[in-house]
């Protein structure tokens, strides 16, 4: 079976201004890529990256992202090698995702 992806360099945004505290990091290589939980929680492994928020992992919460687009956009990052760009809410919170772009 084939698979077709359309790769568009679109982020998940929530927001048309940043988040006070927010922190951007960048070059991540991604692992482990999935659903957490049954509530919708996503999850991702994350290496070779700047490390500017001190986050090794980061996890989407249905409450401060559209999980099901953040889902889709480390799916096409992981099948194609692309590394990303995640946004978190508050550095040094792993679980604070709220924006992913492909890099």
């Amino acid at each position: 079976m084939k698979m077709k992806f359309v790769v568009c360099t679109f982020g998940v945004l929530f927001g048309a201004n940043a988040i006070a505290g927010s922190c951007t990091q960048t070059n991540n290589k991604l692992g482990l890529v999935g659903l957490d939980d049954t509530n919708g929680r996503v999850f991702a492994s994350l290496s070779n990256h700047n490390n500017k928020c001190e986050c090794n992992h980061v996890r989407f919460y249905p409450d401060n992202a559209d999980t099901d687009k953040a889902l889709s956009i480390l799916l096409i990052a992981k099948t194609t090698s692309k590394n990303v760009r995640v946004d978190f809410s508050t550095q040094g919170d792993c679980d604070s995702g709220w924006r992913v772009y492909l890099q």
